[in-house]
């Protein structure tokens, strides 16, 4: 399971993905590298979704 937090304190230097609001630049590069749409949303959400269901439900 891959889950991406977007917790960006104590990160330092210059980076593509600066804040939260960069993160479709993520899932655009995800796409073109073949990964599914299902793939994708599974990363950016449905897997820590499904756990915190499982863990908190």
């Amino acid at each position: 399971m891959i889950g991406i937090g977007t917790d960006f304190d104590g990160i330092d230097g210059s980076l593509e993905i600066k804040d939260a609001g960069d993160m479709p630049l993520l899932f655009d590069a995800l796409e073109k590298k073949g990964f599914t749409l299902d793939e994708i949303e599974k990363i950016a959400w449905k897997n820590v979704y499904r756990v915190y269901r499982d863990v908190l439900g």
